[in-house]
């Protein structure tokens, strides 16, 4: 614990300010908190039926969270990168699998379960699956 009678007035206005700050950040959590319960309630959903990876995907505006602080010291610039949208551009399959055309690979990436299921029952590596014609769009 902090031994107020030997700090300065400043020193404890900043601890001051600084809890003052976190209650409020918890409040607003709170808030959303009921927010969230309260339309799961509506949709008669549980927080399991939601995909989370998919709400991680959400291009959130950096405006929303200039109010947020992070606990413990985060560089600001790299938590705002965080948020910004997925720079990545998609890119057209260029391989289907011949079991289930509604399974498609672009070739880049880690390779889908499907593909390593061909590549281990033909016995060859992934590329020569990339190039084997029967597998191309």
């Amino acid at each position: 614990m902090t031994d107020f009678p030997n700090l300065k007035s400043s020193e404890i206005e900043k601890i001051l300010n600084g809890a003052k700050a976190e209650l409020a950040r918890r409040k607003k959590i709170n808030i959303a908190f009921k927010e969230i319960k309260k339309i799961l309630g509506k949709y008669n959903l549980k927080p399991e039926h939601i995909d989370w990876h998919q709400l991680n995907k959400m291009k959130i505006p950096v405006e929303a969270v200039t109010d947020f602080k992070p606990l413990g010291n985060v560089n600001k610039a790299a938590h705002k990168k965080t948020l910004k949208k997925d720079q990545r551009s998609l890119v057209a399959p260029k391989y289907l699998n011949p079991n289930n055309s509604k399974e498609a690979w672009s070739g880049r990436g880690r390779a889908p379960r499907w593909v390593n299921n061909i590549c281990a029952k033909e016995k060859i590596d992934l590329k020569s699956f990339k190039q084997d014609s029967r597998f191309r769009v």
